[in-house]
């Protein structure tokens, strides 16, 4: 190339070549990225105490900024219920809560950034299902701690309320996704999921939770509604809660205070992850096509089937109660999650397109001011330019609840009262052992309720 073309070359795509390096400074590998990762390992492998030491450390705290923050807290949180410290569980979760409360809707500095940029440098703003997860969380952490009253009463309240909001929610974003899409000639029309009778998909774990927390508190009205809305839900939502059994659960609607001591909730595997659903780099002349959509994969458990050994006071074997699957959390949370893509679709979509046209435009102006024997070249290295522009800025957001568990088997037991052992064990779909909790002992009372919280990772 001739030293003279370069400097044409420069006058005519500098203004493009200075956004492309701008998008590319934005865009790589970051040590919140590597961080997030690592955390990703350590739930896959169960490492929940090298997990709370790497989040606690100060250095780490400075990664999420006020942007993350919400994702330090849900991580942390749930990583302390997995460590079995329940008031610190509560403790975090409570000020995520706050945190999604305060932040339901971006700012007017965040609307520009995610327009100009990508929704990637903007406040994290918790998905629907992450909203409904605090409060099941909690729930179980309130029950663990054994505050039944004041504590699991609140949490499982809220969390009736919570589904009516979401569902609420999810109306408004659907009417955004309309109107936004109206001005694409229809285009994003069609992606809403058929199923549109039952917008939001409930946590049928957090409805069980709150049933127990009713019954034994003397909420029978409560009760009998959570009951009935437990079973509903499981018929409703069949398919997409993963195989849970109505059957299993019936026996609620006729249960008294007294028959339910010992509740034991078995957590297995961890909640779905999120990668970036590519399209593209495909130059189509002078306009560049690239952008990215975030999707939530899951992460199959091993675990099949669960079960409680309980070794009561005074006897040489354990006895046994079936533990039954109550929610596939993982697969409800890809539900809910593609049940609000087609909104990130539409403002992925025009914004790209907005992006794309400029550097169209940019890519043309070089060629209206280059000679006739360089218009290709500038074509070819605008479109190149182009698509790194869109490439360095054109970002998913991944960031998303790493330490949600992927699926819970709960049960609840009748015992005598005294101290006594229990410990679960987890079957793999060949019916073999593939983890077993080391022995926890219990004090059962006539009229209280003791509540065993098991995780396994895989």
């Amino acid at each position: 190339m001739l030293p003279g073309f370069k400097m044409r070359l420069v006058r005519w795509t500098g203004p493009l070549v200075a956004g492309a390096l701008f998008g590319a400074g934005l865009v790589g590998c970051t040590a919140f990225e590597d961080h997030r990762a690592a955390l990703s390992q350590m739930a896959a492998t169960g490492h929940y105490a090298q997990a709370a030491a790497a989040l606690d450390d100060p250095k780490t705290r400075g990664l999420y900024g006020g942007k993350s923050e919400l994702l330090w807290e849900l991580d942390r949180g749930s990583v302390a219920l997995a460590l079995g410290n329940d008031d610190q569980a509560v403790e975090l979760l409570n000020r995520a809560e706050d945190r999604i409360d305060r932040h339901r809707e971006q700012s007017v500095q965040d609307q520009v950034t995610s327009w100009m940029l990508s929704d990637a440098a903007t406040t994290y703003i918790a998905e629907p299902y992450e909203d409904m997860y605090v409060n099941v969380i909690k729930l179980l952490a309130q029950l663990e701690a054994g505050n039944l009253s004041g504590g699991a009463t609140v949490e499982a309240r809220r969390l009736g309320g919570k589904a009516d909001m979401l569902r609420d929610r999810y109306l408004k974003y659907k009417e955004e996704l309309d109107r936004r899409a109206g001005g694409l000639g229809g285009a994003g029309r069609g992606v809403v999921s058929v199923n549109e009778k039952d917008e939001f998909v409930e946590s049928t774990l957090g409805t069980y939770l709150s049933a127990i927390t009713f019954l034994k508190t003397g909420n029978r009205e409560f009760f009998r509604v959570a009951t009935r809305r437990l079973l509903d839900s499981i018929r409703l939502q069949q398919g997409l809660i993963g195989p849970v059994r109505e059957d299993d659960f019936r026996f609620l609607a006729d249960a008294r205070p007294e028959t339910v001591d010992l509740l034991v909730v078995a957590l297995s595997g961890r909640g779905p992850t999120k990668y970036a659903e590519r399209v593209g780099p495909i130059p189509i002349g002078t306009f560049p096509v690239y952008f990215e959509l975030p999707k939530l994969q899951g992460h199959p458990s091993r675990v099949a089937r669960a079960r409680a050994e309980i070794m009561l006071a005074g006897a040489t074997e354990p006895s046994v109660r079936r533990l039954d699957l109550v929610e596939d959390l993982s697969a409800v949370a890809i539900e809910d999650h593609r049940r609000m893509l087609p909104l990130i679709y539409t403002r992925t979509l025009l914004r790209y397109a907005v992006k794309a046209g400029l550097a169209a435009a940019a890519t043309e102006v070089g060629r209206s001011k280059a000679e006739d024997r360089d218009q290709g070249l500038v074509q070819v290295a605008g479109a190149i330019l182009g698509l790194a522009f869109l490439m360095g800025t054109e970002k998913a957001d991944l960031r998303s609840w790493i330490f949600l568990p992927g699926q819970a088997h709960v049960g609840t037991l009748n015992l005598p009262e005294g101290q006594h052992r229990v410990r679960v064990v987890y079957e793999g779909r060949g019916g073999g052992t593939v983890y077993a909790t080391d022995w926890r002992a219990v004090q059962v009372t006539p009229d209280g309720l003791r509540t065993v919280v098991a995780y396994y990772w895989n």
